[in-house]
């Protein structure tokens, strides 16, 4: 048995347990496979099932994964973390989660490490630190030798990204649990403070952002939950897309292209011939924008 609503409780994931289209004993939100509008997605906790009651069944991993912004090998995680064996051994120690009321950010000012990686990057460390608030770690601790990535939600941080500059560390970006956070960081899109036209960029990660500057945002990765895919269609009239040129970057690029389009918003997929947006020269960039009105 798997408990599907402590899961989206813990993920910060609207959800239904009763009413209109919920079988009795499942769990049921929006659907992020098709043009879903109400909560049509339910998740059955005694089999494990997924099913979607307009477009039909579904993997759960891969479903869970999109709904709260993870890999399916996350998702597949927290799935087993939640089933009854694990949630036995736990609950009678475990506090319920809830939202963080401010965010204690680890770090100070860039030292010459930190510095020296972005230089390396193709980034002026000054202009990115001043525009973007972010600060450099120390050798010690649990965010040891990262940069420090703050995400702002009008005008307020919210939670933070790092990311490791010694190419050692098992992740290279690591986000701030979402407990911890007071949003959770998939329901935003980086950058949003910055964006000021009817028109904005989606890139997959904030060096991208940086790449280009205002009117462009990060989806921070190229799995867009829900929230994301509504923040986007809500906020913006037209949208660029320009993710990776990789297979599985330009699948996931033509699926949010689909939803958008769907949902009226004027939606344009861009193509990088190789590399990604962040390895692009400042003048490339620059005469990317001016180009696309942004």
């Amino acid at each position: 048995m798997i408990d599907f609503e402590r899961i989206f409780n813990d993920y910060f994931v609207e959800h239904w347990t009763h009413g209109k289209n919920v079988a009795e004993g499942w769990v049921n939100t929006q659907c992020p496979h098709c043009s879903d509008k109400s909560n049509h997605l339910g998740f059955c906790p005694a089999t494990g099932a997924c099913m979607c009651w307009k477009c039909g069944g579904h993997s759960t991993s891969y479903s869970l994964s999109v709904i709260i912004g993870c890999s399916p090998f996350e998702a597949e995680k927290i799935l087993r973390e939640y089933s009854t064996s694990e949630i036995i051994q736990k609950r009678m120690t475990q506090k319920i989660r809830a939202r963080a009321s401010s965010i204690d950010l680890p770090g100070d000012k860039l030292q010459d490490k930190h510095k020296k990686y972005l230089i390396k990057r193709g980034f002026d460390p000054e202009l990115i630190e001043a525009k973007y608030k972010i600060r450099g770690t120390g050798h010690i601790g649990e965010w040891a030798h990262r940069i420090i990535i703050p995400i702002y939600y009008e005008e307020r941080i919210v939670s933070f990204q790092s990311r490791d500059i010694t190419g050692k560390a098992d992740l290279r970006y690591k986000t701030l649990e979402p407990e911890k956070e007071i949003m959770f960081h998939k329901h935003l899109l980086y950058n949003l403070d910055n964006c000021k036209k009817e028109r904005a960029m989606l890139v997959e990660g904030v060096f991208d952002v940086w790449r280009f500057g205002d009117n462009v945002l990060s989806s921070f990765g190229t799995s867009l939950t829900k929230k994301q895919l509504r923040l986007l269609s809500d906020t913006f009239t037209r949208v660029f897309i320009l993710f990776d040129p990789g297979r599985e970057a330009q699948q996931a690029a033509k699926e949010v292209a689909l939803y958008l389009n769907d949902t009226g918003t004027e939606t344009e997929l861009l193509l990088l011939d190789e590399g990604d947006p962040a390895e692009m020269k400042e003048s490339e960039a620059i005469y990317l924008k001016k180009n696309l009105g942004l």
